[in-house]
């Protein structure tokens, strides 16, 4: 077990959830911008089976929201983890023993992955549409929140959602592609003209042109913000400059 402890409000939060002889075998911090999350190995009781968890620690207020979120999307259906319990502060999720689609598509960016993208979007944001022709979006919609299942998607982290129009999670998932190694392939180009064109198929968007010219601006707004967090790397800064005249 490492020699960092787990948070106390973790440990008791957990005896809660899963009772008193709950015991922590090992665990894993995973990275969060916002709040602690950790990958638990524990049983509950002596003599029975270890299973694993995610537990999220919330240092910032946002427990019911994330809560509210996935229960609802199960209700819908929409492929997202499990609650197992809550304490105040403390989200325990089921484990998911899936590989992450930003390694998957490092590997091999087949447009498969952008019919999976865009139906798992699609579907988020017919679920949790709002007034004023806005959606809740994802927030955190880079494709290192998701996790290939079989044929389909789970999304994870939802404490950054709110409303806003749907172009932000087109924007943030594409530019996500584009921004990790290797930086803005052809076939990367191409898999998100996949997803913006799957999209509008699928929530039934007349205008497929005005579609990606909103979503491409919104792209190049994102691509320059990750710019500025990463340090402005000239390498990344002259592909964003040569993505502002591809049309998608």
């Amino acid at each position: 077990m490492p020699s960092q402890q787990l948070p106390r409000m973790v440990i008791n939060s957990l005896k809660a959830i899963l009772g008193e002889d709950y015991s922590i075998l090992s665990y894993e911090r995973l990275p969060s911008r916002r709040n602690e999350v950790y990958k638990i190995t524990g049983t509950p009781s002596p003599n029975s089976s270890s299973f694993l968890l995610v537990v999220k620690y919330y240092k910032q207020p946002g427990i019911a929201h994330e809560t509210s979120i996935l229960q609802e999307a199960h209700q819908h259906n929409l492929h997202v983890p499990t609650i197992i319990g809550s304490t105040a502060d403390v989200l325990a999720l089921e484990y998911i023993d899936a590989p992450n689609l930003c390694d998957l598509i490092t590997i091999n960016p087949d447009l498969m992955f952008g019919r999976m993208l865009a139906t798992w979007l699609a579907k988020f944001h017919t679920t949790f549409s709002r007034e004023n022709n806005q959606v809740l979006v994802k927030g955190d919609a880079r494709i290192r929140n998701f996790l290939v299942q079989q044929d389909h998607l789970v999304g994870v982290d939802f404490e950054e959602s709110h409303a806003n129009s749907y172009h932000e999670d087109l924007a943030v998932t594409c530019a996500s592609i584009l921004d990790t190694t290797p930086l803005f392939t052809q076939t990367k180009v191409s898999l998100c003209r996949e997803i913006i064109d799957q999209y509008g198929a699928i929530q039934q968007i007349p205008n497929s042109s005005q579609l990606k010219s909103a979503v491409h601006g919104r792209m190049v707004q994102v691509l320059q913000a990750t710019a500025t967090r990463r340090g402005n790397p000239p390498k990344l800064l002259n592909h964003i400059r040569q993505f502002k005249e591809v049309q998608l």
